[in-house]
């Protein structure tokens, strides 16, 4: 794209040693400019995202074009930096996590949802779906997808009045010797183009609580939090409390 010469993050290098032939794959590789989706190649250097191919006729040497999206469409959701508590006559209780997407970035997702996992299992590392277990490959996280175009699958909170969806995830059945362990909550998303190229985008915020910690914030600010989710939060103070894990 013009002017963005100077956000170029990742080149791709030409693809050598293919013969004549028909139907040649393009390989997987995709540049990256800041701001911008990489949608696919085309033949042409006026092409849409329709236009992108996935294979090609070689006669001899031949260019592709990169195809791009403005708007900054491969970020992943915006996570408020808060955590509440869930309860209710459903057994649903846990602490609850928050994100907001807005429709126009929505309309080019795949997927999103969070990603979350025990910091003091996390440790320094980066919380990603590459976060596993050496050796086994046993992921050390869980997710919970709010979010899948393909499956139908749309679970919101609210709708803003921009009309932004916010959706909500809660990490249910901690046991009482965990209500202080602290808890890394991220947004991710997921995106694809015509060729298949699928790649993942994290959320540059994370989130770090405990349910312990999260209680007694909302118990010291009082308001409908404390009153719609009393007896829970108490447990959780109690229990705590009576197990030396937080501050009296």
């Amino acid at each position: 794209p013009g002017g963005a010469e100077t956000l170029v993050r990742k080149n791709v290098s030409p693809d050598e040693g293919r013969g004549v032939g028909t139907g040649y794959l393009l390989k997987g590789e995709r540049p990256v400019i800041d701001d911008h989706i990489f949608r696919g190649w085309a033949l042409t250097p006026d092409a849409k995202a329709a236009d992108v191919v996935d294979s090609v006729d070689l006669k001899g040497d031949l260019t592709v074009y990169a195809v791009w999206e403005e708007a900054g469409y491969d970020k992943a959701p915006n996570m408020e930096n808060t955590a509440s508590i869930r309860s209710g006559a459903d057994g649903y209780n846990g602490i609850r996590f928050r994100s907001v997407i807005d429709a126009n970035t929505k309309e080019f997702m795949d997927e999103y949802g969070f990603i979350v996992a025990r910091k003091d299992v996390l440790g320094d590392k980066e919380l990603t779906f590459e976060f596993k277990k050496e050796g086994t490959g046993t992921p050390l996280y869980v997710t919970g997808v709010a979010y899948n175009k393909d499956e139908g699958k749309d679970i919101q909170y609210s709708v803003g009045p921009n009309g932004e969806t916010v959706f909500t995830a809660v990490c249910v059945g901690i046991p009482e010797a965990h209500f202080s362990t602290e808890i890394v909550a991220r947004a991710y998303a997921k995106y694809s183009n015509k060729n298949g190229l699928a790649f993942t985008v994290y959320g540059s915020k994370e989130v770090t609580r405990s349910i312990a910690q999260v209680a007694r914030d909302i118990e010291k600010a009082g308001g409908d939090d404390y009153t719609n989710n009393k007896e829970y939060i108490d447990y959780i103070l109690e229990k705590s409390s009576s197990s030396g894990l937080i501050e009296s």
